[in-house]
């Protein structure tokens, strides 16, 4: 995974309509961390990180695909829900919220 790569998955993320319903009107807040914050810095905002994520079953798009998870993190705190998760390669976003 590259900066290029998450920044391209953050442009398909937050163009998503179930995303901006999810985040709400911070989601024009969020930027993608281009560097880890130094020790002792003030933690960042509203930042978008990444983990590179792939399918365990070649049904799922995944498991051939290049995928990222996005994270949301306010402040230190990481948000638990919307789960981003966005195929690269199909330039698709996949949005899993919890039922209540």
């Amino acid at each position: 995974m590259t900066a290029d790569d998450l920044a391209e998955a953050w442009q398909l993320a937050r163009r998503d309509e179930e995303v901006r319903r999810a985040l709400g009107p911070e989601t024009e807040r969020y930027e993608v961390e281009r560097t880890p914050p130094k020790p002792g810095a003030a933690p960042p905002g509203f930042v978008v990180r990444a983990l590179r994520v792939r399918g365990s079953e070649e049904k799922d798009p995944c498991f051939h695909n290049r995928c990222l998870q996005l994270l949301f993190a306010r402040a230190n705190e990481y948000l638990t829900q919307p789960t981003v998760t966005v195929d690269l390669s199909a330039q698709k976003v996949y949005v899993q919220r919890r039922e209540k």
